[in-house]
């Protein structure tokens, strides 16, 4: 390195640390972790941060997957191909879906025709994209902060648009799907969000930054301002971690935080910002993979830590992650040979038990160790891609992979045996989120019934089995035997809430919710549960109050415009209910909600020729609507 730029990295870093360190000095508490940066004084200060010093490594790491996984929708960071004949047809809900450059700014409209004439469109701006575009390109749009993932993603290994995961075949959530914290943290580099938020964010990193695997860096860059010196070559340097330097457990669990994506279930008093790398994972939460019967050929694609930790290789050596990937450099500019090195300096050459191909079969596939010990394999959540299986082995034959391959269990690969009342919240999430399998509940009661080192955890769990099987008065009985009556998790709240109101407790049932509310404030799907129960207990000004924040928050909330629509009726303000109804009609002219409340405001305005069209509409939509069907016979009576 020549002088003047040794000089230039003086400055940059000088620079860096007054920026950072003019407001408060960092002040580190003694905690048992022999790492400074694992205590809460700690800040995050940002890859830039590490640029100065760490040139080499950080302009690598930006072109990896890591580096590049989340960052703002421009042509530079899309890997789309967009043409006029771009187009995807939700054939279920009569859907068209059309991405579009306008000048720099990706849009996506979503119309539906009739007699080829458009009769519904809505366009929403795609503010991030999600994904490096190894695989894919997911979109999220953004409503005053609040993120949600619009219906399609372009599969970069086939070339092609499509719904992204989780939305085809009936389940288009078309743009409200919530990117909330547990996705956000895994996909990105730790965010900024209001206190009780689950989908809203004050500040958005751009890509996963060194941060995430060498914990907040405040403390260290301090520490190196000042002039400390540590030979790294001969000792640790505590201020920071190194993974490369952890025991293998703790250095595997870095990994694993992401690239074992199954049922995170969280432990108490914590959340999915407190892990830092170093730390025993299993102390702030348990991950729960589904296990399969037969070949073993299932997987989540996002478990690559999981399948390595299966292979032969793993068990019998002291191989990591890190053992054949560099996190510094991208797999797409690492050569074949690269692998091939590390899978021969253990399976040497010259040792013929080593590789059963024949050597002009083995020169046919390039000596490539991994396409055939680690091929690119479908994944079971994601469509349209392939990704390399890391369960290492010679490859089941045809016959073992057509052997029943059904599910077999959940099972924990953070700890050796899982809490009971955790794993039954695993299933519970499992059979939610994936597959409603009734003997997953079965599962549940029978955790349930085991000791258990965590209490609270039972409780919720037990809360959520009964709310899903409709055993309502079981859950307000519950509530009777919690003397402390003090619930910590937002979602327990909510469940016990609609419970109440499932039975008729209606104050209850708006007690509850309000203390869901109070948890998270920002989860607007709980704000406006408060709302519509208020309603149901005739307490309408308060509902207009807790409703029009809800709205300001989110003007697209289709529920919130349509219960606050049915609130400002009540009140008398018809022009604003018409308001509210129009509004959620052009979000969904399908919603049947907003549509059999404008029907109420057309009997109010004793519009009866509207009512009639908007009935007939209802019953189109859904023909076994009774309710709407009495309506109207009643209305053709007239």
């Amino acid at each position: 390195m020549t002088a003047n730029r040794y000089i230039l990295f003086l400055v940059i870093a000088l620079m860096v640390s007054l920026f950072i360190f003019c407001r408060t000095p960092v002040v580190v508490n003694k905690t048992d972790s022999v790492y400074l940066n694992h205590n809460d004084t700690v800040a995050y200060i940002g890859s830039e941060s590490c640029k100065a010093c760490h040139l080499d490594k950080f302009e690598t790491f930006m072109h990896t997957g890591m580096g590049e996984s989340f960052d703002i929708a421009t042509k530079q960071k899309s890997a789309s191909i967009i043409d006029k004949h771009t187009l995807i047809f939700d054939s279920i809900n009569n859907y068209y879906y059309k991405p579009f450059w306008r000048n720099d700014s990706l849009l996506v409209k979503e119309f539906r025709l009739k007699n080829k004439d458009t009769i519904f469109q809505r366009i929403e701006h795609i503010k991030y994209i999600i994904g490096s575009g190894h695989h894919t390109n997911s979109h999220i749009y953004e409503k005053n902060g609040y993120l949600y993932q619009a219906p399609i993603t372009f599969y970069t290994q086939q070339k092609i648009w499509d719904f992204a995961p989780g939305f085809a075949a009936g389940f288009n959530n078309r743009f409200d799907r919530l990117i909330g914290t547990e996705c956000m943290n895994c996909h990105n580099s730790f965010c900024e969000q209001p206190k009780g938020a689950e989908n809203k964010y004050d500040w958005v990193a751009d890509g996963i930054g060194c941060e995430r695997c060498h914990g907040p860096g405040e403390v260290h860059l301090k520490l190196k301002t000042d002039g400390e010196v540590i030979d790294t070559a001969t000792q640790i340097d505590y201020s920071i971690v190194n993974p490369a330097k952890l025991n293998r457990t703790a250095q595997m669990q870095v990994c694993m935080r992401c690239h074992v994506q199954g049922i995170s279930i969280l432990k108490e008093e914590h959340t999915f910002y407190d892990f830092k790398p170093g730390q025993a994972l299993d102390t702030i939460m348990e991950v729960f993979l589904p296990r399969y019967q037969g070949a073993n050929t299932k997987f989540i694609m996002a478990s690559q830590a999981d399948r390595l930790m299966q292979s032969a290789c793993y068990k019998n050596t002291d191989m990591t992650c890190i053992t054949c990937h560099n996190p510094h450099i991208s797999t797409r500019i690492t050569s074949i040979e690269y692998f091939n090195k590390k899978c021969q300096s253990c399976h040497t050459e010259n040792a013929t038990t080593d590789c059963t191909l024949a050597i002009e079969e083995r020169s046919k596939k390039d000596n490539n160790c991994s396409a055939c010990h680690m091929p690119e394999s479908p994944s079971i959540d994601i469509p349209n891609v392939t990704v390399t299986d890391h369960l290492i082995r010679v490859q089941p034959t045809a016959k073992e992979k057509q052997q029943a391959a059904g599910f077999s269990h959940l099972q924990s690969i953070v700890s050796a045996k899982a809490d009971p009342a955790l794993k039954a919240l695993g299933y519970l999430s499992f059979y939610e989120k994936f597959t409603e399998n009734e003997a997953f509940l079965d599962s549940v009661e029978l955790l349930l019934k085991q000791t258990n080192q965590h209490p609270q955890k039972a409780y919720e769990a037990q809360v959520w089995l009964n709310f899903i099987q409709g055993k309502h008065q079981q859950n307000t009985q519950l509530v009777l035997n919690n003397s402390s009556n003090k619930i910590a998790d937002a979602w327990t709240t909510y469940r016990l809430a609609a419970s109440f109101e499932a039975i008729n407790q209606l104050d209850n049932a708006v007690k509850y919710y309000k203390q869901a509310v109070d948890l998270q404030q920002f989860n607007l799907d709980f704000v406006n549960k408060y709302g519509a129960a208020l309603v149901k207990v005739n307490n309408f000004y308060k509902a207009k109050e807790v409703l029009e924040f809800l709205i300001k928050e989110n003007d697209q909330h289709l529920s919130g415009l349509t219960n606050l629509g049915f609130v400002y009726l009540n009140l008398g303000l018809i022009n604003k209910a018409s308001e509210m109804y129009n509004k959620a009609l052009y979000l969904n002219p399908d919603y049947i909600p907003a549509l059999m409340n404008k029907i109420g405001l057309c009997m109010v305005n004793k519009d009866k020729q509207q009512a009639q069209k908007l009935l007939n509409r209802v019953v189109e939509i859904d023909p076994k609507n009774t309710k709407a069907k009495q309506l109207l016979n009643q209305l053709n009576a007239l």
